[in-house]
């Protein structure tokens, strides 16, 4: 499976360590992954090319520039999954998806919101639109989203950061009982991490003990809110206890050389410094914020406390510094290899690289035999038959009892009623009936009559549940109608034989270019036709065939039936006669050269009297089918 990442840059950051973490898992795992960013940072290249990784620049320095390139790599190397990191990433991901039909874009949430912004609106609503799935690396974030946006609640998920637990661990006899005790914080120096609170703790502490030291490690700049901290430890009096240092590059040392780690957020979502710190054997003293109570537990692997109130703060450390730091290192060393390994990380992203959407089909059958054994067997392979719906018009019917047990068969009271008022009675029902399957949770419902097979080009290398877990942004979905007949000099259908073995030419009718394919609860036409108050959009690669007319035989003994008769069947299959005729007398052209042709026709005509139908008006196009269809139906 080919494979894109996409972030802004790989400079030093978590987000650019997880990316690179996860391009290369996919790569081991025998996908073709490349990794594209537009901004300039290389500290991850290496990893990435010894893992090998392929790596490219977007030069343009426009959004519009960086979407164009990203949408033409993207086509050109036949990519089938682009995962992206970072918001701005994940926008133009989105972006990219709206150009590249078929495209899963699987977003990545990187952040913890606390509140709902204009653009967080907009991002969610790109993400409803375009993205397949939404990442969160913390549940914080991912219970955020499902509240602000429950049209996303389908798509969302948490994966948690991993951390090295070879680059991070724990050091031998840290604590020799000599000196203070070292408490160590490894965070940006900005408001949100709270170090004016953790000031004012060392304070409180200092009140009841003296043996300990803070060092605060991160990225620094000289505001006001850095000059406020350098002031407040100052006034305190606690610059032999509380130092604030530039961010360091061997942060692996800092933790070994350390021996508690604190981190005192208003909100965190999962914190890769708790992450290293866990790995690093280190006992945590955290906010109760976010998913730091997930991975602190009381009393286990650290203590947790109120970030607003120092005194909860100092109280905290003062039982941590009181408790045997040994056995609350080795238990967050386990909690970390148990909930952050990569192991984890990389099983999480596999199994949503291959993930298929739930897909149900449902049909509704009256006197559909021999096709109903071949229309339950062939999606229910496909989609599995837990996930195929057969309704039985009628109680009347023989239907064999192995059915019964290979789809959810189930009998309603017949619609006796002629053949235009039923067919509109039966889409009514049909679309309840798939109304119902999305609140169960389905993604996606197929809705055909019994003598009709959705099936992809075979050239694609795609099957059916494959091809249409690639689509997104639709209400409803409809495959090029492919209508077989019987040629002059090919003999009778054996129906205990594959179909599309023994018949070889088609018409490419506008009438079977159905919309089968919904995403969302809505209003089937009569025959799937059409869907009421929205458009069609006719799929690439995806052909529904209908086999019902395949035989002339059965359309003369159809029409002799007086029970078809009295429900005004007769002038239907008369007409259908008529048109097997004038199909006869027309020259098969090849299918691969006209195909496209139809399709796009067939997206510009519409029906005068029902503008979201198509049509051709009047024009038959008859074709040779490719041998590629052989053996499917």
């Amino acid at each position: 499976m080919k494979i894109v990442c996409l972030i802004a840059s790989l400079r030093l950051g978590g987000a650019e360590r997880q990316m690179a973490g996860l391009a290369s898992a996919l790569k081991g795992a025998g996908h073709q992954v490349s990794v594209l960013t537009y901004r300039d940072g290389d500290f991850y290249e290496k990893s990435l090319t010894d893992s090998g990784v392929e790596q490219l620049r977007i030069r343009s320095g426009s959004t519009s520039g960086i979407v164009s390139e990203i949408a033409e790599y993207v086509k050109q190397s036949d990519t089938e999954i682009l995962i992206s990191f970072l918001t701005g990433s994940n926008v133009k991901a989105c972006l990219v998806g709206a150009r590249c039909p078929g495209l899963r874009v699987i977003v990545s949430e990187r952040t913890t919101n606390l509140r709902l912004g204009p653009h967080d609106i907009f991002r969610f609503l790109l993400y409803r639109k375009r993205a397949d799935a939404v990442v969160c690396n913390n549940h914080s974030q991912e219970e955020f989203i499902r509240k602000a946006f429950p049209s996303l609640a389908k798509k969302v998920r948490t994966i948690p950061n991993f951390v090295d637990l070879t680059g991070f661990t724990p050091a031998s006899g840290r604590r020799n009982g000599a000196g203070p005790v070292k408490i160590v914080v490894t965070a940006r120096v900005c408001p949100r991490k709270n170090v004016t609170g953790l000031i004012l703790a060392a304070r409180e502490l200092l009140k009841i003990r003296k043996d300990f030291r803070i060092d605060w490690y991160g990225m620094t700049r000289e505001d006001a809110y850095f000059r406020k901290c350098r002031k407040m430890i100052d006034k305190l009096g606690l610059k032999d206890l509380f130092a604030i240092h530039e961010a360091a590059s061997d942060v692996e040392n800092i933790y070994r050389n350390s021996d508690i780690f604190c981190l005192p957020s208003f909100y965190e979502g999962t914190s890769n410094s708790l992450a290293e710190a866990l790995a690093s054997g280190l006992p945590a003293v955290c906010s109760r914020v976010g998913d730091n109570t997930g991975y602190v537990k009381e009393g286990f692997d650290g203590f947790l406390f109120d970030p607003h109130d120092p005194r909860s703060m100092a109280a905290a450390i003062d039982r941590a510094l009181d408790s045997d730091l040994a056995s609350l290192g080795a238990s967050g060393r386990k909690i970390a290899e148990e909930h952050l390994c990569i192991d984890n990380f990389r099983k999480s992203y596999l199994e949503l690289v291959a993930e298929k959407k739930r897909i149900a089909a449902l049909t509704m059958v009256r006197n559909g035999m021999p096709f109903i054994e071949k229309w339950i067997r062939y999606y229910g392979t496909l989609l599995g038959k837990e996930n195929i719906y057969v309704f039985l018009d009628g109680a009347d019917q023989h239907i064999p009892d192995w059915c019964r047990d290979a789809c959810n068969l189930v009998t309603v009271p017949e619609m006796s009623l002629p053949i235009v008022e039923g067919d509109r009675a039966r889409a009514r029902f049909i679309s309840r009936k798939a109304a119902d399957l999305f609140k169960d949770g389905y993604d996606i419902v197929i809705g055909t009559d019994i003598d009709e097979f959705i099936i992809p080009d075979p050239s694609t290398g795609k099957d059916l549940p494959g091809l249409l877990s690639g689509l997104k942004g639709r209400t409803c979905v409809s495959p090029l109608g492919i209508d077989i007949f019987q040629r002059d000099g090919e003999a009778d259908i054996d129906s205990s034989k594959d179909y599309l073995s023994q018949r070889h030419y088609a018409w490419l009718c506008p009438g079977y270019t159905k919309a089968s394919i919904i995403f969302r609860p809505c209003v089937w036409g009569s025959g799937f036709h059409r869907v009421k108050r929205h458009n069609y959009h006719i799929c690439k690669d995806l052909y529904l065939f209908h086999l019902g007319y395949s035989n002339n035989r059965n359309i003369s003994e159809k029409i002799e039936n007086l029970d078809l008769r009295e429900k005004s069947w007769k002038a239907h299959l008369n007409r259908r006669l008529s048109a097997v005729r004038k199909c006869n007398g027309k020259k098969p052209q090849e299918f691969d050269a006209v195909v496209g042709k139809v399709r796009f026709a067939q997206r510009v005509f519409r029906c005068i009297y029902a503008l979201n139908k198509p049509s051709l008006f009047g024009q038959k196009v008859v074709v040779h089918l490719p041998d590629r269809f052989e053996g499917i139906v």
